[in-house]
């Protein structure tokens, strides 16, 4: 999957008795998607997993995980790549239904989400940086926002995306992550609330 781009940074020890190398740390980013019809909700965040070991459960091919490992993980735990998204979008329906008395609109309207994913494979850019790596938030056919699967992305970026009804409308929930330069420690998280009719 990443064995193009992704490489282990390896520090040598001179210490006299040994002379083992040692990883830098290295984060894999996904997707964690839930789509919940009987709750009317659906959410997707970005969520870190430090240090993937090579030839462990996940990458079992070394620097990528083997032939339906990816899949699994996202048929089994909700949790998807870029890659796999690309592949096979992940859509969420949520039905409308007729509000019981006393619960405001007579109907409580339904929605479509469609996750995309975006790796491109065929990049000519000389780091990984600079190369598409995300999942694309569409809501009832129009873009609402990607959260980046690129660990290196220093800009503003989206990390979490809910999608509800809160008893009068529809609410898009989008929080998100400063640019590091403005927030070198990584401790502000902007969350905005806006109808549907207002998300961009």
């Amino acid at each position: 999957m990443r064995s193009w781009i992704v490489g282990s940074v390896v520090a040598l020890s001179f210490a006299a008795d040994a002379c083992a190398p040692a990883r830098a740390d290295y984060p894999w980013m996904f997707a964690q998607v839930t789509c919940a019809p009987t709750l009317g909700y659906f959410s997707i965040r970005r969520i870190t997993i430090m240090n993937l070991p090579e030839k462990g459960p996940y990458l079992t091919e070394g620097l990528e995980p083997g032939p339906g490992i990816a899949e699994a993980l996202g048929r089994e735990n909700g949790i998807f790549d870029s890659d796999v998204l690309q592949r096979k979008p992940f859509t969420c329906s949520i039905p409308s239904f007729n509000s019981p008395n006393g619960w405001g609109a007579e109907r409580r309207p339904g929605f479509d989400v469609k996750v995309v994913g975006h790796l491109d494979r065929n990049s000519e850019k000389s780091t990984y940086c600079e190369i598409a790596d995300n999942a694309e938030v569409f809501l009832n056919g129009s873009s609402i926002g990607l959260l980046v699967l690129n660990p290196c992305k220093t800009g503003e970026t989206t990390i979490s995306i809910e999608v509800a009804h809160d008893g009068v409308e529809l609410v898009a929930k989008k929080c998100v992550e400063p640019s590091i330069r403005d927030d070198p420690d990584g401790n502000k998280i902007v969350c905005t609330e806006s109808p549907i009719g207002d998300v961009h």
